[in-house]
């Protein structure tokens, strides 16, 4: 993670502190792989037995990948309203904006915990909510500054339908580990991974959005403030400007070209965003193929059965509640 996160920002892809925290990284994990596979512990940290189930590891996928998603809007969407709709008289605005995919991913998980059980089908659900909720995700691309209230709807049945997907996911975690005595291992586990998945792609969108933001605003700024009057050599400086919050000495600026200039400057940042938004297609790729990869007969584990209860500390032999309802009886 550090070195995704250093490269191509604090030191360039190719330097030595890139490379070698990534290769470290990499090999570090490869031996905690091998070891808690090949030596005879007594209590491994990693089960492997539970990456041959296939049932949980399509689970597992699923919630990690859908918390991806997630984090891509919680990582842009809030910097987006903030600088394309924040410049109000009402201070709260952008941020009420904001709290769109929080909300809207909590009323998802609401909904989708309620209706599971009584639609049945839990594969399709999680197919279909992860279909959806990338369609909206995806098509949020097709947005621009002046478009506001389709983003904001859009984003809002994106991460509804994100929110169902987790409801989902993460039951399934636990529901389809073949030992249910080890139902803490199984979902502790697959939240580490959900948690390594959710790290990798939080740095994917980051160093995504951070090297378009190079790219994009240049592209969209300099021919527009030049076609206005802006002298070429002031374009950097004037580019500049909205990084110091000063416009201050620059050759030939004018209000004409600094509000023409602004728009544009929106624009190239919204064109950035877009691409974090297109990367999400790929994430709902996986997502799918770990829906379909989803066992067909998942429904039957909707129960009311317990199929494990807890022990009175370390007495194996005496279930937690005997000595109360002991008491209760004499």
């Amino acid at each position: 993670m550090m070195g995704l996160n250093w490269g191509g920002s604090l030191y360039p892809w190719k330097s030595a502190a890139v490379i070698c925290t990534i290769v470290v990284g990499v090999v570090a994990l490869m031996a905690f792989l091998c070891w808690e596979t090949f030596m005879p512990l007594k209590e491994p940290l990693v089960p492997v037995h539970l990456f041959r189930n296939r049932g949980w590891n399509a689970a597992t996928v699923l919630s990690g990948v859908g918390a991806s998603m997630y984090y891509a809007f919680a990582i842009v969407w809030p910097s987006l309203c903030s600088l394309m709709w924040g410049h109000t008289d009402d201070l709260m605005y952008a941020p009420w904006l904001s709290t769109f995919v929080a909300l809207f991913i909590v009323l998802g998980e609401i909904v989708g915990g309620s209706l599971a059980n009584r639609i049945r089908h839990l594969k399709w659900q999680c197919l279909a909510a992860a279909m959806l909720g990338g369609a909206f995700f995806a098509s949020v691309a097709t947005c621009n500054p002046d478009t506001r209230v389709r983003a904001c709807v859009l984003v809002s049945l994106g991460v509804f339908f994100l929110g169902w997907l987790e409801s989902l996911a993460i039951s399934l975690i636990t529901l389809t580990a073949k030992d249910q005595s080890n139902l803490g291992t199984s979902g502790g586990l697959a939240g580490s991974i959900l948690f390594f998945v959710v790290s990798i792609s939080s740095t994917v969108y980051t160093v995504v959005l951070r090297a378009r933001i190079e790219v994009t605003i240049p592209a969209a700024v300099t021919p527009v403030v030049e076609q206005a009057g802006l002298p070429a050599s002031s374009v950097a400086a004037f580019i500049n400007g909205f990084t110091t919050g000063s416009f201050a000495n620059i050759t030939g600026l004018t209000d004409d070209i600094l509000a023409v200039g602004t728009h544009a400057f929106y624009v190239g940042n919204f064109n950035a965003d877009r691409t974090v938004f297109l990367v999400t297609i790929a994430f709902t790729g996986l997502a799918c193929i770990a829906g379909i990869l989803l066992p067909n007969d998942v429904d039957k584990y909707l129960t009311d059965r317990v199929h494990v209860t807890l022990h009175q500390g370390q007495n194996e032999t005496a279930l937690a509640g005997e000595r109360r309802e002991k008491k209760i009886a004499e």
